[in-house]
């Protein structure tokens, strides 16, 4: 079994790292295991194995500095093969791995959220809280801008894809600033989050830089922008 705290600090102290890479790795992990994971699963992308050790480290790794008494879940094996996986990375798309958390526990493992969705009393419901592997955008810009929530229906129903929840929102939004310094729709974009909703309102979301979460429920369902998109998630196809 691989010491990946061990490979962590020899890759860490390699003399021909980038130095910027090397601040810019530092800054995003939390500890020298996470550096060697992130390393190898930015080699190895369409690894199943890669990509496994990767969020059962990630999670763990978070929980853990969050100091939360929260239960470090048990995450299975990667649900995709090799082949599927480099399909996915060609459409540029990246797995997220959905415990199935509460959004006051996803509060608690991300403080730096500071949103109301995600207090004690958060008041977003999700279409769905199933657990499990999904396949997600990786742009930090949000895709498919410019549309309405019955367009993004009829796109994600074209893909055999849902709407995103927030809680798979919050999960690879906080996986995209280890693996690339930079939140989902960290600048100048915004997503609306068809699978989560606030008192019957589709939600939209946004990321500070500093790592805030912004969520709003206030847009009509035919308000469109430039800056404003929509992201989905899918599950793997029998």
């Amino acid at each position: 079994m691989i010491n990946w705290a061990e490979a962590g600090r020899k890759i860490l102290a390699q003399d021909n790292l980038d130095p910027q890479e090397r601040v810019l790795m530092e800054a995003r992990v939390q500890d020298a295991e996470s550096a060697g994971l992130v390393f190898e699963y930015k080699r190895n992308p369409t690894s199943p194995e890669a990509v496994t050790n990767f969020w059962q480290t990630f999670i763990r790794v978070s929980i853990q500095h969050s100091e939360a008494e929260i239960d470090v879940p048990e995450i299975p094996p990667c649900d995709r093969t090799q082949e599927e996986l480099e399909a996915l990375r060609q459409e540029g798309r990246m797995m997220v791995y959905n415990p199935g958390f509460s959004y006051p526990v996803h509060g608690k493992i991300f403080p730096k959220m500071n949103s109301y969705s995600v207090k004690e009393d958060s008041p977003i419901k999700d279409k769905e809280t199933k657990s499990g592997w999904v396949d997600v955008e990786m742009d930090i810009d949000s895709p498919n801008t410019d549309t309405k929530e019955d367009d993004l229906e009829k796109i994600f129903k074209s893909q055999g894809r849902k709407g995103m929840r927030l809680a798979t929102y919050i999960l690879g939004g906080q996986a995209s600033k280890v693996l690339t310094g930079k939140y989902f729709d960290q600048g100048s974009t915004y997503s609306r989050l068809l699978s989560s909703s606030f008192d019957g309102y589709v939600v939209d979301a946004d990321f500070y830089s500093h790592g805030g979460l912004r969520v709003n429920w206030s847009l009509y369902p035919q308000y469109h922008r430039p800056n404003l998109g929509g992201r989905s998630e899918g599950v793997k196809r029998t």
